[in-house]
C-alpha cells in the first residue's frame, strides 16, 4: 500500500513536471509576428477575455469590466494598447503628469478632449510569449493606475 501511494504521488509530481516544462517551453517561444488569434490565445491563458474585432487580428477585451483595445499593425510585428475614457475629470495637465512619472506608456488628450492611455509592443528581432504576457499585465497595472490617477 505504501509503495502504491509513493507511486501514486511520484506520477503527479512528474506530470506537473511535465506540464510546467511545457509551459515553460511555450512561453520561450519566439514570435517576431502576431495575429489576433495568437494573441486572444495568449490572454486567455493568462485569464482575460478578448473577442477578436476584425480580420486585420484588432481585439476588444475588458479588465474589472472596463474596456479597452489592442490594435495589430497591419505587418503584425506592433500592437498597440489603448483604453479612453469619455466623461471624465482628466486633464491635459494630469495627462503631462503621466508622462512625466511613468515609463512604458503615453497619455493624451483626444480630438474630443477624452484621455487616452497607450502602450506599444514591437515584436521586430522577436520576442518570448513570456513577454507578451508581461505586456498584457503592464497594460492592465497601467490602465487601473491611469484610471486612479488621470481619470478620476
Amino acid at each position: 500500500m505504501r509503495n502504491k501511494v509513493h507511486l501514486t504521488l511520484l506520477a503527479v509530481l512528474l506530470g506537473s513536471f511535465g506540464l510546467t516544462t511545457a509551459v515553460r517551453a511555450a512561453d520561450e517561444t519566439v514570435l517576431d509576428v502576431i495575429t489576433g488569434t495568437t494573441l486572444k490565445a495568449i490572454m486567455a491563458a493568462q485569464g482575460f477575455n478578448a473577442t477578436q474585432l476584425d480580420e486585420d487580428g484588432d481585439l476588444l477585451g475588458r479588465i474589472e469590466n472596463v474596456p479597452f483595445y489592442i490594435i495589430i499593425s497591419q505587418d503584425k510585428h506592433s500592437m498597440v494598447f489603448r483604453y479612453s475614457a469619455s466623461g471624465s475629470n482628466a486633464t491635459v495637465a494630469k495627462c503631462n503628469q503621466w508622462n512625466l512619472s511613468k515609463k512604458y506608456s503615453r497619455a493624451y488628450m483626444d480630438k474630443d478632449g477624452d484621455p487616452v492611455l497607450e502602450l506599444d509592443l514591437d515584436l521586430e528581432g522577436g520576442v518570448t510569449v513570456a513577454r507578451i504576457k508581461d505586456y498584457i499585465l503592464t497594460c492592465k497595472v497601467s490602465m487601473l493606475v491611469f484610471r486612479q490617477e488621470v481619470v478620476q
